[in-house]
């Protein structure tokens, strides 16, 4: 699956952010609010990401990645290609020339506790296994019907009711798209739950420690039975 990479300088900066960045994983997803920053050593990429309720020691908020790069390689590709497409002002194709003999997307699923909102489900969306999108969620909608919701971020727009507006980090180019990510989302999401079910109905296996500790007590208890008979024994005569 090519990878189109457009890079676009701000015209307002903001601090050390000088461009932004979007990408389409062929005909796919896109995902958007990629960054160009500057720092001591140059410019560099950073990745689309959302303020936690987290501090790290210095008090400052702990902000997390929704997509991101999985190995050093992807990583200076798409660094190379949005920095390139920011100088020329024109798009990058990443060209996935190995052809790989793996699914162009594959996700990781893990069910939630029904008992703590809509949400059912979290996991990940691996895309030509060099890039993944965290926070993919499978929510439950008011009519009981199950979705596949997108990390987002808020924006500073209103709709017509005044609510704020939040988009998608990431989001299918089109309906087709759409259903082909359902497809494979749900599926790893049945997958995950047979798991848990079986796992729920396999009796615990217990390591070697937990054997030798059970065998040490039982050693125990038979010569301290042993013991016991012995006195009485010793009573009787």
């Amino acid at each position: 699956m090519d990878i189109r990479v457009r890079a676009n300088e701000l015209k307002e900066q903001r601090g050390i952010v000088l461009a932004a960045a979007d990408l389409e994983f062929g005909d796919l997803i896109k995902v958007r609010n990629l960054t160009v920053k500057e720092g001591k050593n140059g410019l560099f990429v950073s990745m689309p990401s959302y303020a936690t309720s987290k501090v790290d020691e210095n008090g400052k908020t702990v902000f997390k990645d929704v997509f991101r790069p999985i190995n050093a390689e992807a990583s200076k590709k798409l660094t190379d290609a949005v920095l390139e497409s920011l100088e020329n002002g024109t798009s990058i194709t990443i060209k996935d020339d190995e052809k790989k003999l793996i699914p162009d997307i594959r996700a990781r699923i893990n069910p939630l506790d029904e008992s703590k909102g809509s949400a059912l489900a979290i996991g990940s969306l691996y895309l030509n296994e060099d890039f993944v999108v965290d926070d993919i969620l499978i929510r439950k909608g008011m009519n009981g019907e199950e979705f596949v919701s997108y990390p987002s971020y808020k924006t500073n727009e209103l709709d017509e009711y005044g609510n704020t507006v939040f988009k998608d980090f990431v989001y299918p180019k089109d309906r087709e798209a759409k259903e082909k990510i359902t497809k494979v989302v749900m599926s790893a999401f049945e997958e995950a739950k047979k798991k848990q079910v079986s796992k729920e109905n396999t009796p615990e296996r217990k390591g070697i420690k937990d054997k030798l500790k059970e065998g040490e007590e039982k050693s125990r208890a038979s010569a301290k039975t042993a013991k016991s008979i012995e006195k009485k024994k010793e009573a009787v005569l």
